[in-house]
């Protein structure tokens, strides 16, 4: 079973969200979502998502304070959630080095062509959580 992680990063206030419109896998073409992918062989997810984040986003400066949402698991995998803040995003870039837009959205006003899970993963985010939540989503056409 693959895994992979997802991570949304926030303003301070929990009022804004980045989202990468994506260029692959083929059934999130042209989509917005999460940073995120695949967990390599031996890599762990918090590890993961550091890694996915530099590379989607460009952001270079170490590690991130991810704190673990959710676990869930889907027909394809399993799925790491993760968030983070950020006081600004004035170092995100227009597109990454995949030329796969960036964009920084209300949490409120998401696009239409946001991957369907996003409209209850976010808000599911944003609710104080001490421990990630463990739920299996077989509603998905994911991995």
């Amino acid at each position: 079973m693959k895994s992979y992680v997802l991570g949304f990063m926030f303003d301070l206030k929990c009022e804004s969200v980045v989202l990468v419109r994506k260029k692959s896998p083929a059934w999130q073409t042209g989509k917005w979502n999460g940073v995120g992918g695949k967990i390599e062989d031996g890599e762990i997810p918090f590890l993961a998502m550091s890694r996915e984040c530099m590379e989607e986003t460009g952001y270079k400066k170490g590690s991130l304070g991810w704190d673990a949402v959710a676990i869930f698991t889907c027909l394809g995998g399993t799925v790491y959630a993760y968030k983070t803040q950020f006081l600004d995003f004035d170092w995100l870039p227009a597109a990454n080095d995949n030329q796969e837009e960036l964009r920084v959205f209300p949490v409120d006003k998401l696009p239409a062509d946001v991957i369907p899970n996003l409209r209850w993963l976010i808000p599911m985010q944003l609710d104080r959580i001490e421990l990630p939540v463990l739920f299996r989503y077989e509603d998905c056409e994911c991995c």
